[in-house]
């Protein structure tokens, strides 16, 4: 379904528990660890097993090098040596060795990496905000290098994976530096104090678990921090770390009228209308009669010959008018056409709700866009049709039948929408099961 993320981080603020609440959103873990491989971490496994602390069940994540956790404090690296292959990534030999990392070298990790475009280019965003001017030559240990980079790479990955239309957060509460006993380079307060500029933050006297890494996530990501806007809570996600949980919701927005989305609180399009109808003499002018009513708000005009009392001809006049038209449409009824026996009722008009959207299509420079309307009945899209000028225009440019051109542009839109239409059938036939 479409919505948007919320992350409820009053609790804590931390990069794994942002990671649990969305893997226990998202379920299926699969995006990631393809993200994984591709960067050469085949030595890293990870888990987002479901755990229950002080009575709340959540997920919690964990990363992994030879059965050895990824964790910000050391360990002993040589026991894990032995277990893996003899050219690890070099992220891990450092994460081995202890050896110091450079920021700027994890950008370019990112950048050059076999990633999604718009994954990497979330990634170096969020990286450009821990490079911070009062840290020049930035460095971290290879542990918190490689503990960064699984949980930054997850991080986006489960972001580019759920795709929400809007993401926002709760306002963001640090703990008072004297409370926090944390030696770790990403809990450095002045590093945090560095990354957290320009935003909305309440300092706490008691200890709060935050790191950098989170708050350049919502910095960078959250189009809003404060209250949730208006909206129906569809699905919770919790994350568990070392100390409290960050809660992920799943958001159905409170749109206005003039946008429409498939969701449960989605509403057919019912408009309260006003039917008219009364007789008038045979003899009547019907087509100058249906023009005057038109000026005055009536709309869908029709007539018929019916016979009254003795066999007398009359016009059945019908028509439809609005609430504001109402009074002056029968008055002219009444008057131009010397109606008699005139009933009113209200009626209810359905009709589809339509949506306008913009399909790419191409690649690089030649990439261009079609226009599709898309007809919605409560939570399910019910017809498709590509704008006639754009269909017009599909056809000059491949020199297509119009009907080929036509099922060429609806097997892009399929395509296109194909994310949304398996979760949707994945979900029915589950149902149904």
């Amino acid at each position: 379904m479409p919505g948007f993320l919320h992350f409820d981080v009053r609790l804590a603020l931390t990069a794994d528990m942002l990671n649990g609440a969305m893997a226990d959103l998202l379920g299926d873990l699969s995006s990631v660890r393809k993200a994984f491989d591709a960067v050469g971490l085949t030595d890293v496994s990870f888990s987002a097993g479901q755990k229950e602390v002080r009575g709340v069940k959540g997920a919690a994540v964990q990363f992994y090098v030879a059965d050895r956790p990824v964790l910000l404090e050391c360990f002993d690296q040589q026991k894990t040596a032995d277990k893996i292959n003899p050219h690890p990534h070099e992220l891990i030999h450092a994460f081995l060795f202890g050896e110091e990392v450079g920021l700027e070298k994890l950008s370019q990790f990112f950048v050059h990496q076999k990633l999604k475009p718009g994954v990497s280019a979330i990634a170096i965003k969020i990286l450009e905000q821990l490079l911070t001017p009062a840290f020049p030559q930035h460095t971290i240990k290879g542990h918190e290098a490689l503990w960064l980079v699984c949980q930054l790479l997850m991080l986006v990955v489960q972001t580019d994976a759920l795709d929400p239309k809007f993401i926002s957060a709760s306002r963001l509460f640090i703990g008072h530096p004297k409370a926090k006993g944390s030696t770790h380079a990403l809990e450095n307060p002045t590093w945090l104090n560095q990354v957290s500029m320009m935003l909305p933050i309440t300092e706490l006297a008691e200890d709060a678990k935050v790191d950098v890494l989170a708050i350049a996530f919502i910095k960078t990501l959250a189009g809003q921090i404060g209250a949730r806007g208006e909206s129906c809570i569809m699905k919770v996600g919790i994350g568990h770390g070392s100390t409290g949980f960050i809660e992920a919701l799943w958001c159905e927005a409170s749109l206005p009228d003039s946008i429409k989305e498939c969701g449960p609180s989605n509403k057919i399009k019912v408009s309260a209308l006003h039917e008219i109808t009364g007789l008038t003499k045979a003899t009547c002018d019907m087509a100058h009669l249906s023009s005057s009513l038109s000026v005055h708000g009536a709309r869908n005009v029709s007539w018929q010959l019916v016979y009254g009392e003795k066999n007398q001809a009359y016009m059945q006049v019908r028509f439809v008018c609005s609430d504001e038209d109402k009074k002056e449409a029968i008055l002219a009824f009444l008057v131009k056409g010397e109606a008699i026996e005139v009933v009113q009722k209200t009626i209810e008009q359905h009709q589809l709700n339509r949506r306008l959207v913009s399909v790419p299509l191409g690649y690089g420079n030649k990439t261009f866009s079609v226009r599709f309307h898309e007809y919605i009945y409560y939570d399910k899209t019910v017809r498709v049709e590509p704008l006639a000028e754009d269909l017009d225009a599909y056809v000059q440019k491949t020199d297509y039948s119009a009907d080929v051109a036509r099922s060429d542009l609806l097997m892009a839109w399929k395509k296109w929408r194909g994310r949304v239409a398996l979760d949707a059938s994945a979900k029915e036939s589950s149902a149904n099961n």
